[in-house]
């Protein structure tokens, strides 16, 4: 028993002893695991630093250029030479610069003592020259300072320039020396400048005109014609001289020369024009082209006066330039005009070369209830318009106007004995009625006859063929 109490001593001593060297093995190695183990650094604090505004915009630099003040006369000065007080303009002059300027303005006055000093003062007798205020051509009316300003060294002016400044005296010694200077070569046209000069008196224009004329200028170059009426609605009795001197000289009235006249409106001033254009010498195309300008409701005296003198109403000059005054009437619907080129022999139905025709153009132009395209409808078919021949996209007028949907133009149209089962394409007038919604007219069109087109014969048995090969 002894022994055996002994025995369970060591043993529980043993144990006890195992487990104290265990919890001592484990507290050294926590003391130097800890100790082996780095003290962790503080995470640095991370401070948001918003970025910079941007910089304000730089506005751009601007250079300003100088000013360049124009040369120019004192108020005192200015009265002194105009008056021409010699004395005077001595006691104001101040300015070298306006010298130039002064020898234009004293040589517009025609006093010779005052371009003379503004002269000898040291005036560029060669300054603007060129231009069409030069010094020679504001003397133009006063011999005695032309003399002087050549005597000084001037040199003459360009012909462009003196007839723009109306300055006859200049263009008369101009084609003194050349007479061929009227009828240039290089595409100015001097006869249309002395016409449209805006500085020339009415005289002058007319007496640089008359000097240009009678050098041989082309009264036809530039129409010049055109350019005199340009001005008749300003003054009429103004531009009649010039016209006049024109038409002296036979060229050719264009209609659009007639038009501006017409388009002057009633009066005095147009009859007067179309008296003296209407007897001079037209152009082929001319009344045809006019008759664009007229209203049906307002001009049927002009009409007849126009179509007196003969119409070419299918006026062709090459490929792409015809004159269609039908056509162009029923384009602006104007059934009064329609009418009256109709009663003067206007042929109803003319095909141009373009495929255009009356009839045509007023169907693509009706719509439901469009009156004026009925009554212009009616009538080119009553004046023999041809409602089975097709139109330029290959629709028969028939078949048109049943996509359009008026009923009284299609009434009018088979009236006149349009085919009414013409087919376009796999469709007849009726299909395109129905097709398009225009109820009343496929009732007007299966009263008259008309059907759908049936199926096509080689459709019908590919499906046959196709469905047959799907049963195989």
């Amino acid at each position: 028993m002894r022994q055996v109490t002994s025995r369970l001593k060591h043993r529980v001593q043993l144990g006890a002893a195992i487990i104290a060297s265990v919890s001592a093995v484990c507290i050294v190695s926590k003391v130097v695991t800890h100790a082996a183990r780095p003290t962790p650094k503080p995470i640095p604090q991370v401070r948001y630093v918003p970025p910079p505004p941007p910089p304000p915009p730089v506005a751009p630099k601007v250079i300003v250029p100088p000013t360049i003040t124009a040369p120019h006369l004192t108020a005192a000065f200015s009265a002194a030479l105009h008056e021409g007080d010699l004395k005077a303009m001595d006691a104001t002059y101040t300015d070298e610069s306006s010298l130039d300027v002064a020898l234009k303005a004293a040589a517009a006055d025609g006093k010779r003592d005052v371009v003379k000093w503004v002269l000898d003062k040291g005036a560029d007798v060669h300054a603007g020259e060129l231009e069409v205020d030069a010094p020679l051509l504001q003397a133009d009316a006063h011999p005695d300072v032309v003399k002087l300003l050549f005597d000084r060294g001037a040199t003459e002016a360009e012909l462009e320039a003196a007839v723009t400044a109306g300055a006859p005296n200049a263009v008369g010694r101009i084609l003194a020396k050349d007479k061929k200077a009227a009828r240039p070569t290089d595409g100015s046209t001097p006869l249309v400048d002395a016409i449209n000069s805006g500085v020339a008196s009415e005289e002058n224009r007319r007496l640089v005109v008359e000097k240009l004329l009678a050098a041989g200028a082309d009264p036809n170059e530039g129409d010049p014609l055109g350019a005199s009426l340009g001005k008749c609605s300003d003054n009429a009795d103004a531009c009649l001289p010039i016209t006049k001197l024109l038409l002296a000289k036979h060229p050719d009235v264009s209609g659009e020369a007639i038009g501006s006249v017409i388009d002057l409106g009633e009066g005095e001033t147009r009859t007067k024009l179309l008296d003296t254009l209407l007897s001079g010498k037209l152009a082929p195309n001319a009344t045809a082209t006019a008759l664009a300008h007229l209203d049906g409701e307002n001009d049927a005296a002009l009409m007849r006066r126009l179509t007196a003198r003969g119409v070419a109403w299918t006026y062709h000059d090459g490929e792409n330039d015809a004159i269609a005054p039908l056509v162009d009437a029923v384009e602006k619907q104007d059934v009064a005009l329609v009418r009256l080129m109709l009663d003067a022999g206007a042929p109803a139905d003319y095909h141009y070369k373009d495929g255009r025709c009356a009839l045509g153009v007023a169907i693509d132009a009706a719509t439901a209830q469009s009156g004026e395209v009925e009554r212009i409808v009616e009538l080119l078919v009553s004046r023999g318009a041809n409602v089975n021949r097709r139109l330029p996209d290959g629709r028969p007028p028939l078949f048109a106007a049943a996509e359009s949907g008026d009923v009284r133009v299609v009434k009018a149209i088979v009236n006149a004995g349009a085919r009414v089962n013409e087919r376009v394409l796999d469709e007849t007038a009726l299909d395109a009625a129905e097709r398009n919604g225009n109820t009343q007219v496929a009732r007007v069109l299966d009263g008259h006859g008309a059907r759908r087109a049936p199926p096509r014969q080689d459709d019908s048995i590919n499906i046959n063929d196709a469905a047959m090969g799907m049963r195989k």
